[in-house]
């Protein structure tokens, strides 16, 4: 995860459902780039969840680029623009479909139905589980995906999308 501590995005639920199913995938860590208060913290202290305050530009990006996923489990987001951020580095997501990403099931990443913890740590399950030439037809599927979420069409609608009023 990769943005600010708020309660609509889940966070908590994230790492919680994380360090719920942390023993089954060992090689795997969470890693939060947030303003987590410390209380949450030290509950989740843990070898596999790290914590990072806000990194920006290309830092951020040479991290989501090693990432093996994106995650983003929020109540609703009007766009998402660290979801397009990490399709850009080719780093597939997982979201809850409370985003206008909704396209991204199957595709480039994976999709939970509903923001409840049983459901984010199925998802969590499905995608740390997943064949490897599966994970690789996510990277092909974002390859293709990435010139036209640099288009000008696509760059435009963003600047209605952020200028509008």
């Amino acid at each position: 995860f990769c943005g600010r501590f708020d309660k609509k995005k889940n966070i908590l639920k994230t790492i919680e459902a994380f360090y719920n199913i942390s023993d089954e995938f060992r090689n795997y860590e969470l890693l939060v780039i947030s303003n987590v208060p410390k209380k949450i913290k030290l509950k989740f202290d843990h070898p596999q969840i790290k914590f990072r305050e806000f990194v920006y530009d290309n830092e951020k990006f040479e991290i989501i680029s090693k990432s093996r996923y994106l995650l983003l489990f929020t109540e609703n987001e009007n766009y998402g623009v660290i979801i397009q951020e990490s399709l850009m580095c080719s780093t597939p997501v997982i979201i809850s479909k409370n985003t206008p990403w909704s396209f991204i099931n199957n595709n480039y990443g994976f999709v939970s139905n509903t923001t409840n913890l049983v459901d984010i740590q199925k998802t969590l399950k499905s995608a740390l589980s997943i064949d490897e030439n599966v994970y690789n037809s996510f990277l092909i599927n974002i390859k293709k995906l990435i010139p036209s979420l640099n288009s000008e069409k696509f760059i435009k609608s963003l600047d209605y999308i952020f200028n509008s009023k």
